[in-house]
């Protein structure tokens, strides 16, 4: 299950770049976000590890990127962890995979929340100003990398007496929904309006036919563990990042 569902977040949330070698997924999306901008290794490499390491390093220097790994709780990868925390790659970034089964008995209450299934600029123009992405070049690559999903992409709004508080989208690939970027505006905060937008796109993805649904949470977050949890997210495995 690991893989796969890495597989769909990668598709969910692409990268302007990918290059493969030998099994890793090498991203690249202009600095922004370290989960588009890391090496995935998601298949058995058949090259000598230390020479994939110092083609990995060439790679993100040409760019003008920091080398990160992103490496998932999988027990084939422990040894190449051992490896990158003994050349000095710090752990950072924990963040906890869970997944929903929505063909299970849990109770889905629908919202307010608007969807549009297209990206607008008004979603965007909202989502920057509720997340605080405020350097117009970070919001040119979101705003491309976006656009270059493949899938059936759904976009929520939610609206408090006319203005926009609360964003998040959800993509459905393969009996799956994906669920990203959930914000509310800080102002706002408190009041259940990420469980709106939540509730907007589980509902509107099983209609959609999706049967599970994924998203990743940042281990230590605990306002938002603790939604995912009343929603009924259970953990399934964890990642992390090697840097330096």
């Amino acid at each position: 299950m690991i893989r796969y569902i890495e597989e769909l977040s990668m598709s969910a949330w692409p990268s302007l770049q990918t290059h493969l070698y030998d099994g890793w997924v090498l991203r690249a999306s202009k600095g922004y976000t370290k989960r588009a901008n890391s090496i995935n290794l998601l298949y058995e490499p058949k090259i000598d590890l230390d020479q994939k390491i110092k083609y990995c390093g060439r790679f993100y220097e040409a760019l003008g990127l920091p080398v990160i790994y992103k490496i998932t709780s999988s027990s084939e990868l422990s040894e190449i962890d051992k490896k990158l925390d003994e050349l000095c790659y710090q752990k950072v970034g924990e963040t906890s995979v869970r997944v929903l089964d929505l063909e299970s008995e849990v109770v889905l209450a629908d919202s307010k929340s608007d969807v549009s299934f297209e990206l607008t600029e008004e979603w965007l123009k909202g989502f920057f100003s509720s997340s605080r992405v405020e350097d117009n070049k970070k919001r040119e690559t979101l705003t491309m990398m976006l656009k270059k999903i493949i899938g059936k992409t759904m976009f929520i709004t939610h609206n408090v007496n006319g203005k926009a508080v609360g964003f998040g989208y959800g993509v459905v690939d393969n009996g799956y929904v994906g669920i990203f970027d959930i914000y509310v505006n800080e102002s706002f905060r408190g009041n259940n309006y990420g469980k709106a937008v939540m509730n907007k796109i589980l509902v509107t993805a099983k209609q959609l036919g999706a049967k599970s649904a994924y998203l990743q949470v940042v281990v230590g977050n605990t306002v938002a563990e603790n939604l995912y949890t009343r929603l009924g997210f259970k953990e399934v495995y964890r990642y992390w990042y090697r840097e330096k």
